[in-house]
């Protein structure tokens, strides 16, 4: 399935919080395998989905998200200390940024959709789909 792109947005300086998912903390390694996988799932009695991180072996699993929205497409920064990823909490698809600590931002908050949301390589800035065009 071919996916139409709607206008990339850059959010510079997103974010930079403490952070707790576990002690293995991070993304990726400079040149080496990712130290935390982050998912989505709907379980452990949830009706939408919510965000978990766990060990690339699959131990370990954490539930990272709790909210009536579904949140899906989650991303690890760079540095490991937040995830950004899709929520519907608020209506409509927004991007939201979670750290550690489990502070929560709404990036977009905004009435268009906004989806997909990744981190560039430097962890400074986020690009993500939207259905409206605008520039942060």
């Amino acid at each position: 399935m071919r996916r139409n792109w709607g206008a990339l947005i850059f959010i510079p300086g997103a974010i930079a919080l403490l952070a707790s998912w576990n002690s293995r903390a991070g993304a990726q390694q400079a040149g080496g395998p990712p130290q935390n996988v982050v998912f989505f799932s709907a379980r452990d009695g949830h009706f939408n989905n919510q965000i978990y991180v766990m060990n690339p072996d699959g131990t370990g699993q954490m539930h990272v998200t709790y909210d009536a929205g579904s949140d899906v497409d989650p991303n690890i920064s760079p540095n490991g200390q937040q995830i950004v990823f899709t929520s519907n909490q608020t209506g409509n698809n927004e991007i939201f940024v979670r750290d550690r600590s489990g502070a929560l931002r709404n990036l977009t908050n905004d009435p268009g959709n906004d989806e997909w949301a990744r981190w560039s390589p430097d962890g400074k800035q986020i690009v993500f789909d939207s259905n409206q065009w605008r520039r942060l």
